[in-house]
């Protein structure tokens, strides 16, 4: 459509220009090309004999610059992006009544349009081939939710569409929850279970958090920098520089960097997907929406079981349910949402599965002299089956009296208990001839965690009688300097405590912190 309008235009312009009292017999010339092939015909053959060059002082003929568009419209039909590479945003062709989000279209949005139009481009494509897979669940939600269908746009900035998106901040899943904000919003997330990873339950969380968020600012803008850098920052920015729009706070340097880009990628790139084909993006594959209905079970399946009950692959199991982390539903006696594909007779076949293929684990301490393969060998699994339980990514990386989880079959009481072995003594008193290394070899520890555990720094000034302690103590202390963008929810999700715990620890009343702030953290 685009290369028919250019070439009317051009066509036009040059009826407009021509002579018109030029002869019959040019009139004649004309008919003769124009019946000689289509448009394209008409292109190549002018790129297959290009007129000699004209020069200089003399005046562009109208057939001249019929030619040099011809050549112009001839480049776009064989590499359409060719066009893009000057600038190729095309904005004038934007219309916000496309859109169900505000549309604001600024250098600092014309700068991440160009990314996902250039060097981002690959990554862009492979964000819009995963769409397929999740946003038809996500607007049929939003919708029903009377949101902005186009929020899609945020989940696609913050994960690409990956439920196994995992940040720096230890943010996870479509939404990027991290572990505080996900619990708030209605989340289970434990050892058995990162709800954070469902596409369905995540994003239901999203649509709560969102809408308190957009209830408490009443701009989008502004919902979507609290949802990146926190309520609380973008309150106190407000609060501050008494401003309460997006743009204005960006320009006093309210906020950091990542939440001053959050929002114009954001708006850029429900541009480039709203009109995907326009830019280029014509040959992208899908992926089938998933097909699934809800149910609830009780506890301790396998998911061997449960996939063999959905007559599909344990993999496909987790695709639809990727907020599963290990071999089985959880021992609690609570009732699990899980989903199965749709007219299979699951619910059936669950009630039928046997005690013994039932998934059951046991904690096993490893002893002295114990490998990964000996343990396996003992409970009669795998070392990958250990492995992948405990997130082991090297089997030799085992210490003595760490424990492990080890998934086995039947009730525990059919599991082997371990045999005997002689427990290691809480302290070494420090003998004539002893160092650090060899006290640490004959307890099967290492001596970076031995001098650890009794604060030496080192290794070569211990003396004779010096009482070691050979585990760690129950509680260290450590100080904690607070860095520009912390708050209590951050440092609380790095140190695996509370924010409740930190403010007692510290006497800290509000939530305000500060940066260069020391602050008293327990290390359990």
């Amino acid at each position: 459509m685009l290369i028919l309008l250019l070439f009317l235009i051009n066509v036009s312009k040059a009826e407009d220009i021509a002579d018109p009292n030029a002869s019959s017999e040019s009139s004649k010339q004309d008919d003769t090309q124009s019946s000689e092939g289509t448009l394209f015909d008409i292109l190549l053959k002018e790129q297959d004999h290009e007129p000699s060059a004209v020069p200089a002082q003399m005046a562009i003929s109208p057939q001249a610059e019929l030619t040099a568009d011809l050549r112009l419209l001839l480049s776009f039909y064989r590499d359409p992006h060719s066009l893009l590479k000057p600038d190729g945003l095309m904005l004038d062709l934007v219309d916000p009544k496309d859109f169900d989000i505000p549309i604001v279209i600024n250098d600092e949005v014309k700068k991440w349009m160009r990314y996902f139009l250039g060097a981002g481009r690959k990554h862009y494509k492979v964000w819009l081939s995963r769409a397929g897979r999740y946003t038809p669940m996500m607007k049929q939600k939003l919708k029903e939710a009377n949101l902005p269908q186009d929020l899609i746009y945020l989940s696609m900035i913050e994960s690409g569409f990956s439920t196994h998106a995992y940040s720096h901040a230890s943010a996870v899943g479509l939404w990027q929850f991290i572990s505080t904000t996900g619990r708030e919003n209605g989340l289970r997330i434990d050892w058995w279970i990162d709800e954070r990873r469902s596409p369905e339950l995540a994003t239901d969380a999203a649509i709560r958090f969102l809408t308190r968020l957009y209830k408490k600012y009443d701009h989008w803008y502004l919902a979507w920098a609290a949802y990146n850098g926190g309520p609380g920052r973008v309150s106190r920015a407000i609060s501050a520089h008494k401003i309460n729009d997006f743009w204005d706070l960006v320009a006093v340097n309210a906020f950091p960097a990542e939440t001053d880009n959050y929002v114009p990628k954001i708006i850029a790139a429900a541009i480039v997907g709203k009109y995907a084909e326009r830019y280029g993006f014509s040959d992208i594959k899908l992926l089938k929406p998933l097909v699934y209905q809800e149910t609830t079970l009780g506890p301790n399946y396998s998911i061997a079981s449960l996939a063999k009950c959905a007559s599909i692959k344990e993999e496909d199991f987790l695709l639809l349910n990727p907020q599963l982390k290990r071999w089985a539903l959880p021992p609690t006696p609570s009732q699990i949402k899980v989903y199965i594909p749709k007219d299979t007779a699951f619910n059936e076949c669950v009630k039928t599965i046997p005690k013994s293929e039932q998934g059951t684990h046991t904690k096993h301490t490893v002893q002295k002299g114990e490998n990964l393969s000996l343990i396996a060998k003992k409970y009669n699994v795998s070392v990958t089956q250990i492995q992948r339980t405990n997130k082991l990514k090297n089997p030799n990386s085992i210490r003595v009296g760490a424990v492990l989880i080890v998934p086995v079959e039947g009730s525990p009481s059919k599991i082997p208990a371990p045999k005997k072995s002689t427990t290691r003594p809480s302290s070494h008193t420090v003998k004539k001839g002893e160092n650090l290394s060899s006290i640490a070899k004959k307890y099967s520890i290492k001596t970076a965690d031995l001098m650890s555990w009794n604060n030496v720094n080192n290794p070569n000034k211990i003396y004779v009688g010096q009482k070691l302690s050979l585990s760690p103590p129950k509680n260290i202390w450590i100080s904690y300097t607070v860095k520009s963008g912390d708050n209590l929810s951050k440092i609380a999700q790095k140190h695996n405590c509370t924010i409740s715990d930190i403010k007692s620890w510290n006497g800290i009343k509000g939530n305000t912190i500060y940066a260069g702030q020391k602050l008293k953290i327990k290390k359990n």
